[in-house]
């Protein structure tokens, strides 16, 4: 089990405080469809989970996309009861994703794990992925997105007090092998800025031609390499 009590103020005192809620999931829509729908199974019938799925914007997200099958999962009673309250979703539901993955072996098509294991401890953040593999069908899809570690200032690890560690591709690369994976099941890809509207755009442009190849300058000079 995970200490939970770090979560049951979440959604007031976290995720939605100084944000318009409708704001926040109209940019998870957009951000989600952008960068991570094109890496989920194109079947609609196919079943996916989304283990901390807070108060289900990406299940709502996936839900419009017409993904008839998806289920998110969350330790935050005030996340699920905010998505069920407001959202209106009736597919999320409050528990531990150990326990929920009893029994499950060989039931998903794809599984979301986004912002989730920078939370966890390694121990039981091996245990999770370890479960994770059962339960995906052969052929099945794992999407993770944590902190990227060799990101200047690393602004999405200090932004929580909850998070206890960023990622490096090797890092990342290490906990799967820990947890059985094998090294040809996984690849990485960028999260950076999308073009959504006209500042984006040029932040997009920006951060493609000037500040991620100047930081790959950077990293080769001070290590001698990129480390992905």
């Amino acid at each position: 089990m995970m200490n939970t009590r770090l979560y049951d103020r979440y959604t007031s005192t976290t995720m939605l405080l100084g944000f318009d809620e409708r704001e926040l999931t109209d940019w998870s829509r957009r951000y989600f469809r952008y960068h991570l729908l094109p890496h989920l199974p194109k079947e609609l019938s196919s079943t996916i989970l989304d283990i901390g799925c807070g108060y289900g914007r990406h299940v709502m997200t996936l839900m419009e996309c017409g993904f008839k099958n998806t289920v998110g999962i969350d330790v935050s009673r005030e996340q699920i009861e905010y998505g069920r309250n407001n959202l209106g979703l009736t597919n999320i539901d409050v528990v531990d994703p150990l326990q929920y993955l009893d029994g499950k072996a060989n039931s998903y098509d794809a599984v979301l794990l986004l912002d989730v294991l920078e939370h966890l401890e390694v121990d039981y953040a091996i245990r999770l992925l370890g479960k994770i593999g059962d339960a995906l069908k052969d052929g099945g899809v794992l999407l993770v997105q944590v902190p990227n570690a060799l990101s200047p200032l690393c602004v999405n690890l200090y932004g929580d007090v909850t998070h206890v560690r960023a990622f490096t591709s090797r890092s990342i690369e290490q906990i799967m092998r820990m947890a059985g994976y094998l090294a040809d099941q996984f690849d990485h890809f960028p999260l950076g800025p999308f073009p959504a509207d006209w500042k984006s755009f040029i932040r997009t442009v920006a951060w493609r031609t000037i500040f991620s190849p100047l930081i790959g300058i950077y990293l080769r000079v001070a290590v001698g390499g990129t480390f992905g």
